[in-house]
Formats: structure tokens, C-alpha cells, sequence
């Protein structure tokens, strides 16, 4: 059975009390991956805005991966750069801003589940992870596929 494409998106919904955020599919169910991290980030004090922010760039990869048949446990580095690529009319900032999310989410479930995900796939330093992404975002034409980093 084919889940119509409409249900695969990803929302928010805004709450009252920590964690503030919900991650829901289209159906209404909570994604465990992305609501276990934004929990762990609003216990951990950050704030309202920053909880949110990290759920809404969340909830739209998770929306990318669902429609591309991927999982979080099973997404290499070069298949995320090629999400950067589809997301090239945001800012080089906004794409940073995003890649740190998801390589805070990677660490985050690395840490908590090792088995459920055992690599992370996105350097690890900040500089790495910024060369990696202004690669990406320069030299489309000359990727190589898959990427070798």
C-alpha cells in the first residue's frame, strides 16, 4: 500500500509546557527519533525558540528522508549532501545552521542508542563540518557520486 505523499509531511505542534514542540507525521503520530532529541534538548535548558527552531529543521529533513524512503540510522553523508543541494535557495548560513542540527541530532542518538545508530555521518568539528558544507554547495558540478566524505 502507497501512503499518499501528503502524509508523509512532517509538522510542529506548538505546546504549552516543555519540550514546547511535538514532531507529528501527517497521520498525527509523534516521531520518536525527533521528539526524543527535542526532550532531551528542552531538559537540558536550552531555550523555548532554540527547541523549536531544532524541531522545524528536524521535522523538514525528517519530511525529506520519508519521501526519499531513507532512515535517519541508514543516511549517508552523500545523500545529505545532496538534501543541501535541494535546499539551495536558503542562505549558506541557514544550510549551516542546519547542518549542525542534524550532526547535534546524529551525536545526540549516538550517544543515547549506539545500536539504533552506530555512525555518525557528519564531520566532526565545526570547521570540518563548514568546508564540507561550502563544497558542497560550490562544487555541484564536480561531485563525485557517492561522496567520498
Amino acid at each position: 500500500m502507497c501512503i499518499p505523499r501528503t502524509n508523509r509531511i512532517f509538522r510542529t505542534i506548538s505546546e504549552g509546557n516543555r519540550p514546547w514542540i511535538t514532531v507529528v507525521d501527517g497521520f498525527g503520530f509523534p516521531d520518536p527519533w525527533v521528539n526524543a532529541y527535542v526532550t532531551f534538548l528542552a531538559w537540558q535548558d536550552a531555550t523555548p525558540y532554540h527547541v523549536r527552531r531544532q524541531a522545524a529543521i528536524l521535522a523538514e529533513a525528517a519530511t525529506w528522508l520519508t519521501q526519499n524512503d531513507a532512515t535517519w540510522a541508514r543516511m549517508p553523508l552523500s545523500e545529505w549532501a545532496f538534501y543541501c543541494l535541494l535546499m539551495m535557495p536558503h542562505t549558506p548560513r541557514h544550510m549551516q545552521t542546519h547542518i549542525e542540527t542534524l550532526h547535534h541530532f546524529y551525536a545526540f542518538w549516538h550517544w543515547y542508542h549506539p545500536q539504533q545508530m552506530p555512525v555518525q555521518p557528519f564531520p566532526a568539528t565545526h570547521r570540518d563540518r563548514t568546508e564540507w558544507l561550502t563544497r558542497v554547495l560550490t562544487d555541484t558540478q564536480d561531485l563525485p557520486y557517492p561522496l567520498p566524505f
